[in-house]
């Protein structure tokens, strides 16, 4: 199990399942979720709205590599926030 900041936790398991559903969405989908949660990374490049392209290429090249990704930005937001925005991007 690992905990955010709000004391919040998630299993490796659900980490995966979460991160699989990340790894199906386009880019700027990926970055999208991102910037909603409000997430924004300061050196983030112009194409996107929070994200560098290392950010997204970690994220859709490799499961254990988007599951830290991932868990990045669910160790500083609540679940509810990430699974909210994450669901809307899916549809």
């Amino acid at each position: 199990m690992r905990e955010n900041e709000f004391g919040e936790t998630m299993s490796e398991d659900e980490l995966a399942d979460m991160a699989r559903r990340f790894r199906k969405l386009n880019p700027k989908q990926i970055d999208e979720v991102w910037y909603r949660c409000g997430f924004i990374i300061t050196d983030h490049e112009k194409e996107y709205k929070a994200l560098r392209k290392s950010d997204v290429e970690a994220i859709t090249g490799g499961l254990d590599t988007a599951k830290e990704k991932v868990w990045n930005l669910i160790s500083e937001v609540y679940i509810s926030d990430v699974k909210k925005a994450l669901a809307e991007m899916e549809k």
